[in-house]
């Protein structure tokens, strides 16, 4: 029954879909944490919306963008049926399940069931056939909540079912399961179809007649690249699939005395690609994964000094862009407010007596799960916040994000290295409990990071060591210079190394903790070098208008395309007179984006050259009062 169950949700009519994806009721079978099949297919339009160009292709064959605001569900196209498709494809193990208990969805209620069976026969014969879906072990806390015991059921051996079922349905890779006469008559229209296809075709023989009694050997004659790297992955599957289903076999029977016997006859995987020298020779093409990536670390440290212009405070600006939008991010999340009497972004630059020291940018923005540092804040390039996890949080109904992002391309961590050589970091998601915070260190040239748990708040910590002065030097706020009262606390008017975040929410307070000048030969050292420290918010005067809000000496562009929020201030010169003398003075005059400042100048030339354009390079813009 299971056999026959296994792949039937595969064939489910389009009427048997529209009652699918009606019914909001609660899952067929309960305890396995499924949402209602309404809100299953509302999920999965709102990730089509998003899909990518090699998704598009995989799926249709084509990079056309899907309009589902313009899917017609009593008349389908076939672009649609596609993709209701993959949407099944994805959950046709679960299907099968509730079709065995409840029979195939329909509105006429002309459903096709399985009749004059035990309650429980036809529960099982759905599990197992559920579960080749799934992992076998993830079947026993239901096996245990409905039938007490997992090792048998009404007198059937479930998990050694699900372990049979699993690998015949893998073994069964020959070109017998795709018949070339069968595509004489019959077009695959999904070229996810016609891949799987070439790979049944591409499989000329199965045997277990090998040198190791305990092996299937399969001869494959791949006709392609792209078949031949398919092929290895199934077979290395296949291989994972005997592993683990083996152990599975041996943790339930291995000590139930008769059924201890229970197993597979199988347990390896042998074929004509193992040898890749011999099979390189038999082929026209060379079978390796070739592509573009990156080449490593060493190209990382070449990119990163000109990739941010060797200027430190350009590392700045990109770790406070990042906490701003955790900052967002989290807001969007728990649909509240950030705090404006706290710092919600906190900028801390320690600098040592030798010029060495460390710089900290804590934010109590959303934080990060194990699979967000892993997958996007370890790679270059790699944004979260373009992933479909982040828009499945954050894009309204209309796929427009609902929280205005600062950082977009996935290269703010990699700012980091642009200060010192090692970071250390701390998060917590804000879903996670306090014991489920990540702790890690990592250099810019090291290949394994070792991750740990630790306790912290929600939030992101990135602590950067500092060993070139140059740095420090770089940084240190100009109003300090004169101070010669040590451990003096300045209040700063003004710190445009740190000053990127213009806006009141979040908050963004930087502090400084270090010495007045560097203790070189210079107009400075005459006054005694000693510890200062300093703070800096930026002034009410000078912030950015939030959405929905005005001012009327800030200007908003229309037509920012990909940026939420543009704005500019120019400034009329203010003209002075003193005696028989006249002079104007002219001041700053600034562009942001989406609240980062992008540029502030004070200048008689209106021009804006985007920095180091000093010499008419690059883009530029002309400002001026209509």
């Amino acid at each position: 029954m299971a056999i026959l169950l296994h792949d039937c949700g595969m064939h489910l009519t389009q009427d048997g879909f529209r009652a699918l994806i009606k019914d909001s009721g609660q899952p067929i079978v309960i305890g396995f944490n499924e949402l209602p099949w309404s809100e299953l297919w509302n999920d999965f339009i709102a990730e089509a919306r998003r899909f990518g160009q090699e998704k598009l292709i995989a799926i249709f064959g084509e990079a056309t963008p899907i309009k589902v605001n313009e899917i017609n569900y009593e008349d389908l196209t076939e672009n649609n049926c596609l993709l209701i498709g993959e949407f099944v494809r994805r959950h046709h193990a679960r299907l099968a399940h509730e079709i065995a208990i409840k029979g195939t969805p329909n509105l006429s209620g002309k459903k096709l069931e399985l009749i004059g069976l035990d309650a429980n026969l036809l529960d099982l014969a759905g599990l197992v056939a559920r579960s080749h879906g799934v992992s076998i072990r993830d079947t026993f806390p239901y096996l245990e909540l409905r039938y007490s015991l997992v090792a048998e059921q009404c007198k059937v051996k479930s998990p050694f079912l699900m372990a049979t079922l699993r690998i015949a349905d893998y073994i069964q890779v020959q070109s017998e399961r795709a018949l070339k006469s069968l595509m004489s008559v019959k077009e695959l229209r999904s070229p996810i179809s016609r891949q799987e296809w070439r790979i049944h075709f591409a499989v000329r023989n199965i045997s277990s007649w090998h040198n190791d009694p305990e092996a299937y050997f399969i001869d494959a004659v791949p006709a392609d690249v792209k078949t031949y790297l398919k092929l290895t992955m199934l077979f290395k599957d296949i291989q994972r699939e005997l592993d683990e289903s083996w152990a599975t076999i041996g943790e339930v029977y291995g000590r139930l005395g008769e059924l201890s016997v229970l197993g597979l006859t199988m347990r390896r995987i042998r074929s004509s690609l193992d040898s890749y020298e011999k099979f390189s020779r038999s082929v026209k093409y060379i079978p390796i994964k070739a592509g573009f990536d990156s080449s490593g670390p060493d190209l990382l440290k070449l990119l990163v000094g000109p990739l941010y212009n060797y200027k430190p405070e350009i590392g700045i600006r990109e770790l406070i862009q990042n906490a701003v939008d955790a900052c967002r991010e989290r807001s969007d999340i728990s649909g509240g407010k950030l705090a404006s009497s706290v710092s919600d972004v906190l900028v801390s630059i320690h600098e040592n007596e030798d010029g060495t020291g460390w710089i900290t940018v804590t934010d109590k923005g959303v934080g990060m799960t194990l699979e967000t540092v892993v997958n996007y804040f370890l790679i270059a390039g790699a944004s979260f916040r373009n992933s479909d996890m982040w828009k499945r949080q954050h894009l309204d109904e209309h796929g427009k994000p609902r929280v205005m992002r600062g950082g977009r391309f996935g290269v703010g961590a990699l700012a980091a290295f642009l200060l010192g050589e090692e970071i250390t970091v701390r998060t917590r998601h804000c879903d996670r409990p306090e014991s489920e915070a990540l702790e890690f260190s990592a250099r810019i040239d090291e290949h394994i990071v070792e991750i740990k748990r630790c306790i912290a708040e929600i939030g992101t910590s990135i602590q950067i060591w500092v060993s070139d002065s140059k740095i420090f030097n770089d940084l240190r706020p100009s109003d300090i210079l004169h101070s010669s009262k040590k451990d003096d606390e300045v209040i700063l008017d003004s710190w445009p190394e740190v000053d990127w975040f213009i806006q009141s929410a979040p908050v963004v307070e930087c502090r400084w903790n270090g010495y007045n000048h560097n203790g070189e030969k210079s107009y400075y050292s005459e006054v005694p070098k000693v510890r200062v420290s300093a703070k800096f918010t930026a002034p009410k005067n000078k912030l950015v208008p939030l959405a929905g809000t005005s001012d009327s000496s800030w200007k908003r562009l229309k037509n920012t395309g990909a940026y939420e929020e543009i704005y500019w201030k120019y400034v009329e010169p203010v003209k002075h007179t003193h005696g028989d003398s006249t002079w104007s003075t002219y001041p700053s005059d600034e562009v942001t984006v989406n609240g980062i400042r992008v540029a502030e100048y004070s200048s008689s030339d209106v021009h804006l050259r985007l920095p180091d354009n000093e010499f008419g390079k690059g883009p530029c813009c002309r400002l001026r009062q209509r």
